[in-house]
């Protein structure tokens, strides 16, 4: 395919100067205006308060701006006097103040810096200077060479990981993905104070994105198109720091964690994440293994001939990820929200509690179809909990009351169906959903074939030893003196990850799609090689003892480099494995959308916004999108 490099390069400008100035606001939005309205108590550390205030503002917004559009009231001001309304209810009711005396203070220290400042107006400045300098040198005189070079490293690791799936989002001004030529459209509607529109052209769909786009244009002024480029960034970010903070959280080894980040990013986010996801093949007369004269195993014999009839899609969560789609997000909470749970069940704090729910609340506005993984492994803790006597019926029916109303909130987009009747199409996110309301066919049914197709996976030996694995650190976990209930619990889910994957070779009907559920299996893949790491990082402190930490930070840099370099990316078709070089690699490149094409909807969109109609991604879509509401489900 011919690629525009001049196009390259404009897009690469614009979406950078962009981006830049997202990430500064996004700065304002998700950490300093949140710590100024919500309560700022229950927060151990720097990673709690950025955690914490990006979720309170996250969740804020997906909750108040919907209900204010709908009521077709929404207006930058009335939005401004909420957030002011919400600061003076948690002065009242939660922090028990006096409102009146605050005002009061203020208006006292506001005319106090005024008169100081006038009194003072030749050494004001010099004053705010000197201030400035002191607090440099003190910042930098705390900084020891060692500190330099650790926190060097985790911006060098947080930059890789984000901008090795986020690159190809900065390079284009073209969509990712065809939900995105919907999305852009209904984020105009939203600007026009319409939640629902007549001329919304696929129905019922969570309005997660769009708000979240709406909310992020509210306070850059960045243009819509330009936002969907680069708002995958946030996502992504997003998406290493949950898996850094849950990570850190369990084994309280900043190592272990980061070791976690490096192992998503460079091999499972990688072609290399072929060898840990396997291929997936339709058969209609599968291998069957039987255990014990009741439990049968189906799976497919993995030969030459059987994978060039099968499928892979070990690149589909890079493509997703870069194109910043809802289920993406619920499975960014995904880790977030077990280990929330466990910790509820664990303290009986119902900040965890509140922490929980606001993650339920996130996945259900984005996808539900992330509940599809969460439910099974919910149970499993709640199994668990009940084994390690953490359960009373205060704390059952405290989380019941709260699920309830959480999964009520979270999924009132379900009221579009109103206006709009059922989904028209699920799509891979629920294939036995899709099934259920007759919206799409999932397989060949025996009317017409006399048989039934299974969608199963063609296993690699590193999948059987995964698998292998995941069950021995998972009994290991019972038996270690230190967080038994949070490790075990964590290892639990981790099965459930596995269970609901590979749930078609028990005979089940698929719950989800192989392209879908691989984003949860990377999850769980990375938490079990990530305990396998803190047992063997354990081993190497008692040995090394007080050299520990010169010896760790060093390691470290040399196998990220050496992996940076050595190891193969789907952006680079140079030493790809033949499928991935041959097939998946010229797939991605044409989604990618090199061409002047993409300049040009953009400035189209810029003259005439899309208050009435939606862009189509690729013209060699329009056929199939023009059948389905301009709009393909991926």
């Amino acid at each position: 395919m011919e690629i525009d490099y001049n196009t390259i390069y404009e897009a690469l400008r614009i979406n950078s100067l962009s981006l830049i100035k997202l990430l500064i606001i996004s700065y304002f939005i998700f950490y300093w205006l949140p710590s100024k309205i919500f309560p700022q108590d229950h927060m151990n550390d720097l990673l709690d308060k950025i955690l914490f205030n990006a979720l309170y503002s996250l969740t804020f917004a997906l909750l108040v701006i919907p209900q204010l559009i709908l009521l077709k009231i929404f207006s930058i001001p009335l939005y401004i006097i909420v957030l002011l309304l919400t600061k003076i209810l948690f002065i009242i009711y939660y922090e028990k103040r006096d409102i009146r005396e605050i005002f009061a203070n203020l208006k006292k220290s506001i005319l106090v810096n005024i008169f100081d400042f006038f009194d003072n107006y030749s050494t004001f400045w010099n004053t705010v200077k000197k201030r400035q300098d002191n607090d440099i040198k003190n910042f930098i005189s705390k900084i020891t060479l060692y500190k330099f070079f650790l926190r060097s490293f985790y911006l060098i690791v947080f930059s890789y990981a984000v901008l090795n799936i986020a690159f190809n989002s900065l390079i284009t001004f073209t969509d990712g993905s065809s939900d995105m030529s919907f999305y852009i459209s209904w984020v105009g509607f939203l600007k026009e104070n319409v939640l629902w529109s007549d001329l919304n052209t696929f129905g019922a769909v969570m309005y997660g994105i769009p708000v979240f786009v709406f909310n992020l244009a509210l306070w850059t002024n960045i243009d819509s198109i330009i936002l969907f480029k680069i708002y995958p960034v946030l996502l992504i970010l997003a998406y290493f720091f949950v898996t850094y903070y849950v990570l850190y959280k369990m084994f309280k080894s900043r190592y272990t964690a980061l070791f976690g980040v490096i192992v998503t990013s460079l091999i499972f986010y990688s072609p290399l994440g072929n060898y840990f996801s396997g291929y997936e093949f339709a058969a209609d007369s599968p291998l069957i293994k039987t255990f014990f004269d009741k439990f049968s195993f189906y799976y497919i014999e993995n030969n030459e001939e059987n994978i060039k009839e099968a499928v892979m899609y070990a690149n589909i969560p890079y493509n997703r990820f870069f194109s910043g789609l809802g289920y993406e997000f619920s499975c960014t909470m995904f880790l977030l929200n077990i280990y929330f749970l466990i910790q509820y069940f664990d303290s009986k704090k119902n900040i965890n509690l509140l922490l929980y729910c606001l993650t339920l609340f996130t996945v259900f506005t984005f996808h539900g179809g992330g509940a599809l993984f969460l439910l099974p492994a919910s149970l499993l803790i709640l199994f668990n909990a009940i084994i390690f006597w953490k359960i009373t019926f205060k704390v059952l029916w405290q989380a019941s009351i709260a699920v309830f109303i959480t999964s009520i909130l979270g999924n009132l987009w379900t009221l579009a169906m109103i206006k709009y009747g059922l989904l028209l199409d699920v799509g891979d996110a629920l294939p036995i959903l899709d099934e259920l309301l007759g919206t799409k066919k999932q397989a060949i049914t025996a009317t017409q074939t006399g048989k039934e197709s299974m969608y199963l996976i063609i296993f690699t030996s590193l999948q059987y030893i995964m698998m292998g694995l995941t069950i021995f650190v998972a009994i290991v976990t019972y038996f270690i003196k230190k967080n038994k209930f949070l490790m075990s619990s964590i290892m639990l889910a981790v099965i459930a990850v596995f269970i609901v994957f590979y749930l078609p070779h028990f005979g089940v009907k698929r719950l989800v799609s192989v392209q879908r559920g691989l984003e949860y299996l990377i999850l769980a893949q990375v938490v079990m090689l990530t305990y396998i790491f803190y047992f063997i990082n354990l081993g190497f402190k008692k040995i090394l003892k007080s050299y520990y930490t010169r010896v760790a930070l060093p390691l470290f840099y040399s196998l990220f480099f050496i992996g940076v370099i050595s190891f193969p990316k789907w952006h680079n078709a140079e030493d790809l494995p033949p499928y991935a070089a041959d097939i998946l690699y010229p797939k991605n490149v044409e989604m990618i959308s090199y061409s002047a094409g993409s300049k040009i909807i953009l400035d189209i969109n810029k003259l005439y916004r899309p208050f009435s109609w939606t862009l189509i991604s690729y013209v060699q879509e329009y056929s199939k999108a023009k059948d389905h509401g301009y709009h393909v489900n991926t």
